[in-house]
């Protein structure tokens, strides 16, 4: 099956105007491959269960909003009621999107993926391995792909394969080694880019390393907030730092703009005693490869997908942070050494050979091999 001119409902488990991740990537390269891309966002609160709504991105991408006719609180507490009732929701929904080539879910929300008319079904999981019922979907999926073999080992299907994170197009043609220079002079620019309030974040280490390198500037890009008590005093410290600058949320191009300032970027997972609960959290990531496109050196965490790349990323072979200082102040004292130009250009080819169409490849050839 090729995947060029296709009907395909991409489902979602976070929203369209949120921060951009893999399903939006995914999203925008088969739209832009010449596919009829539905985006079906989680539900949405603020219209009516009766009609869905649409908005159009593009001519080849439509943004779908729908709202449950039942409290989904249902789902942690009554969770046979609360499928009985999604598989309802369900064909009100097919009902209006009508008949797809692709039904392709990355969200584990609805567990009978066949109530939506199509003739393929894909069930691509990136994480949640936490939810309720994340293993149901792939009973009705004729392929299931996942990020890391850590979750393809959850699940039973004879149909499951490895498709890695992959980078969008536009972090490809802005970041090129024209655009890229060795180490600056001056004050070094350090950056992490992520949710600040996400769990997985080891806030200790990071506020360790803020306090003990007052004289590098740390930039901060993504979304956050004060009304979770156990981030509050992270933001508050980031706030208060005199070397930190927080961005807040950036579209990609002012993202891209702002790495081609950066000299250093960190990946820093918590690898503390909740880890092995969350393992899949930091088994692979896609913000490795936007980090990479910059050419810039990593100082990173143990990331399984990224095991055997030392020369260019510097990662910690241990499942814990102990020696992330001392990882990240090796790499600024040989900063030069880290962001030569042999280096930089070979970070950016890694990351051209992990392009979300390359990966849409892989997976057009799997569709083929199981037809």
């Amino acid at each position: 099956m090729n995947l060029k001119g296709r009907r395909i409902l991409l489902i979602s488990p976070q929203d369209w105007d949120s921060i951009k991740l893999s399903k939006h990537h995914y999203a925008l390269e088969l739209a832009a491959r010449g596919n009829q891309v539905v985006f079906l966002n989680p539900p949405r609160k603020n219209i009516s269960f009766k009609k869905i709504r649409f908005e159009h991105i593009s001519k080849e991408l439509s943004v779908v909003d729908y709202n449950l006719f039942f409290p989904y609180a249902l789902k942690f507490h009554l969770y046979a009621l609360f499928n009985w009732l999604l598989n309802i929701q369900l064909k009100l929904i097919s009902r209006q999107l009508k008949h797809f080539d692709i039904v392709w879910s990355f969200s584990p929300l609805f567990p009978n993926l066949k109530g939506f008319k199509a003739d393929k079904y894909i069930y691509h999981v990136m994480d949640n391995l936490e939810e309720p019922g994340f293993l149901q979907p792939s009973q009705n999926a004729d392929v299931v792909l996942g990020v890391t073999d850590h979750i393809l080992s959850k699940f039973q299907s004879k149909n499951k394969y490895l498709i890695r994170h992959g980078l969008s197009g536009k972090f490809l043609s802005q970041m090129n080694p024209n655009s890229v220079t060795e180490a600056k002079k001056g004050i070094v620019d350090v950056c992490y880019t992520g949710n600040l309030n996400a769990s997985t974040i080891d806030r200790k280490i990071i506020m360790e390393l803020v306090t003990s390198n007052n004289g590098i500037r740390f930039n901060f890009i993504g979304p956050y907030h004060k009304n979770d008590e156990l981030t509050c005093g992270f933001i508050n410290f980031l706030e208060t730092s005199p070397n930190v600058v927080l961005h807040g949320k950036l579209e990609t191009s002012q993202m891209i703009t702002q790495y081609k300032m950066m000299d250093v970027f960190i990946l820093c997972y918590d690898k503390t005693s909740s880890f092995a609960h969350r393992r899949n959290k930091s088994g692979s990531s896609h913000k490795m490869l936007e980090y990479l496109a910059s050419g810039k050196v990593v100082v990173s965490s143990k990331v399984d997908a990224y095991q055997g790349n030392q020369e260019l990323i510097a990662m910690l072979q241990e499942d814990h942070n102990l020696k992330f200082q001392e990882l990240f102040s090796k790499v600024i004292e040989n900063l030069n050494y880290f962001n030569s130009n042999e280096l930089i250009n070979k970070r950016i080819e890694m990351a051209k050979e992990n392009s979300y169409q390359i990966r849409i490849n892989e997976i057009e050839a799997i569709l083929n091999k199981e037809n």
